[in-house]
């Protein structure tokens, strides 16, 4: 009788072990790995992250509500007219949204399209001249628009896939792109964040390393390092001076971040603001709308999200949306902004046991 009853203990304690082990188990993250497998699968549709301050470098925050809702209002428009596509690129120029490249792996795109929104249809445009690619950088200054970086094979398509460091200037009136001669100085290019602040370019790489671009010079000049965590796939967004960089996937161990910085860019510096106070996130949609900065989707403790938050920057706070993003989730994917509405779309969107990549689009407005 005791044997049994000792035997039993054993194996209790063996089953509550297992249970602990495998639930605080940490899933891959929300990346391609380097032999280049599918960019969502159930390995990368899962997070690593249990709400509540997982990757917040204060160690409080995430897993809440916000204060209080804004009224928000989302209405679809049609869908991209290329493949469905996650990492792709996205801007605004002159009243028109512009989205390309991106993939569906193992395919990835050089395509790109216009969305015009007085007639409510999409324009096939000439392909992207620097090849297909993901995870690239996009930014609008003045008239022209800028896209480069990221990861792909370069205007060849031949050889081995690597991070670029290039740069390429739209020009909307002859939907040309120009090559800029000024290279990227350094590496950590694939997923990078970039925001506009006083016409110039901020940009963060996946390592500590800031630079800002002077499209009037061509020129790239290394600043101070950042200094939250290192990361990738963050959100990011403009108002006025000020670039925000939110959000994001730490590889140095913390995997999914839930924290808020702020950068001035007329006296140079980094300011920690608020706590992102929804689960901590990567791959979420970020743009500046009507003065808010806007986070959509992204992906963390559950496979992609749909849930909308507006930060406040005069309150230094998040505030959730009264309406979520029209898909049962996104992650991965892009936003434009003309005239007070944003346009999102594409990403992995869940469908079924390990999701698909989406060509569909909505527009959002908030009051």
């Amino acid at each position: 009788m005791n044997t049994k009853i000792s035997l039993l203990a054993v194996l209790s304690v063996l089953f509550i072990f297992s249970i602990i082990f495998y639930g605080c188990k940490k899933e891959d993250p929300l990346t391609p790995n380097e032999d280049m497998e599918k960019f969502q699968t159930e390995d990368y549709a899962g997070g690593t992250d249990i709400g509540g301050g997982f990757g917040d470098t204060t160690g409080i925050g995430g897993g809440g509500t916000g204060g209080a809702t804004v009224s928000s209002n989302w209405q679809s428009i049609p869908n991209l007219p290329g493949p469905g596509r996650s990492a792709a690129v996205a801007f605004s120029l002159n009243g028109k949204g512009y989205v390309g490249l991106g993939e569906d792996y193992p395919d990835f795109f050089a395509d790109m399209y216009s969305y015009d929104p007085s007639t409510n249809s999409w324009t096939q445009l000439d392909s992207f001249p620097g090849g297909a690619r993901r995870g690239a950088i996009a930014f609008a200054i003045g008239n022209s628009a800028y896209v480069g970086l990221g990861l792909g094979k370069g205007p060849s398509g031949v050889g081995s896939f690597e991070e670029l460091r290039d740069l390429y200037k739209y020009d909307e009136t002859s939907d040309t792109w120009t090559a800029m001669n000024s290279t990227f100085p350094k590496w950590g290019t694939e997923n990078a964040t970039v925001f506009v602040a006083n016409n110039k370019a901020y940009v963060l790489t996946t390592s500590y390393e800031f630079f800002e671009y002077d499209p009037a010079q061509d020129l790239w000049t290394e600043l101070g390092n950042f200094p939250g965590e290192t990361r990738k796939f963050a959100a990011s967004f403009s108002i006025g001076s000020e670039g925000y960089v939110a959000t994001g996937y730490d590889d140095g161990g913390l995997g999914s971040l839930g924290d808020c910085w702020k950068y001035n860019a007329t006296n140079d510096n980094w300011t920690k603001q608020d706590t992102f106070p929804g689960n901590p996130r990567n791959q979420a949609v970020g743009f500046e709308l009507d003065g808010y900065g806007v986070l959509v989707g992204g992906a963390g403790s559950i496979a992609a999200d749909n849930e909308v938050w507006v930060y406040d920057k005069h309150q230094d706070s998040w505030n959730r949306a009264t309406n979520d993003y029209s898909e049962s989730g996104i992650a991965g994917g892009v936003g434009f902004v003309i005239n007070n509405t944003a346009y999102v779309g594409t990403g992995w969107v869940p469908d079924g046991f390990l999701g698909v990549e989406s060509n569909k689009f909505h527009k959002l407005t908030i009051n």
